[in-house]
């Protein structure tokens, strides 16, 4: 049994919002590693982003996943 496979399977029914907060952490993600971007000012706009984007959905949905893999233990 693999819960990797199984919670990839489950972000296919978010699978636009999943994308497009994954884009949103590309986007971020040098310069807020590399101290390019001073983080006090992108994580929040970065943050907001994602909310905007759906990353609810995808934290919902992760978390049902998890939750009915973990029933099934």
């Amino acid at each position: 049994y693999n819960a990797v496979y199984t919670v990839e399977n489950a972000l296919s029914k978010v699978k636009a919002e999943n994308d497009a907060v994954n884009a949103i952490a590309d986007k971020y993600d040098y310069g807020l590693g590399t101290g390019q971007l001073d983080p006090d000012i992108y994580v929040d706009r970065m943050l907001k982003e994602m909310k905007e984007a759906g990353l609810e959905l995808v934290y919902q949905e992760v978390c049902r996943q998890y939750d009915d893999w973990m029933g099934g233990q």
